[in-house]
């Protein structure tokens, strides 16, 4: 429950504060209030920085990743092949915590992961991939580009399986986290490292 992640931890500890961070994104996978939720990613796009909101789906606090859905036909999968690095922006208000991460993406297309993903889409939801157009594609009208049929007659759960060719998973494998702690009596900062994951190495740096 989110009153026991609110509870007090040492910030002068760094391994209470690695912990605490986990138990954010953790939350955030199953509790759809969670500021968590929806950090901001972005990636590098002909040679600038694109970002958009996405949602957290998955998380492994000892293989250090998260995952979320993704159609495959957006651009920024040509970009994430070409270029996997990438950056993901989390922030809590009440608890006064950014993350700044460095991370390397994964793409996961027709695949276990994939597949395991997809089963847990519900019925509903499965209709963000059943679109004709692919994301950023221009249109002749303010509509978007939802089959006719589906948008007249609604579709089955059988139907949906078509939109399976559009979706995949992105895996964003932590590099290093940047945490700050906006306190009243003085901010606080660290660097979390984890290119090495046996031994990931933590770093006080000024706010």
């Amino acid at each position: 429950m989110r009153e026991n992640l609110l509870s007090e931890i040492n910030y002068k500890n760094l391994e209470q504060i690695e912990d605490k961070i986990w138990s954010l994104i953790h939350d955030a996978v199953v509790n759809r209030d969670a500021p968590f939720r929806t950090p901001i990613f972005s990636n590098i796009e002909d040679g600038k920085p694109n970002a958009r909101t996405v949602v957290l789906r998955s998380a492994n606090s000892n293989d250090k990743n998260i995952f979320f859905n993704a159609d495959f036909r957006s651009p920024k999968i040509k970009y994430l092949k070409e270029n996997p690095q990438c950056h993901l922006t989390f922030y809590d208000k009440l608890e006064k915590i950014q993350l700044r991460v460095t991370a390397r993406s994964i793409i996961h297309y027709q695949d276990s992961i994939c597949s395991s993903a997809w089963n847990k889409v519900n019925h509903f939801s499965r209709k963000c991939y059943l679109y004709e157009k692919s994301p950023g594609s221009e249109i002749n009208s303010p509509r978007s580009s939802y089959p006719r049929e589906f948008f007249e007659n609604g579709y089955t759960l059988n139907q949906s399986e078509c939109g399976y060719i559009n979706f995949c998973v992105i895996e964003c494998l932590f590099i290093s986290i940047d945490w700050l702690y906006l306190a009243a009596k003085g901010h606080l900062r660290a660097s979390l490292n984890y290119k090495s994951k046996s031994e990931p190495s933590f770093t006080w740096i000024s706010p």
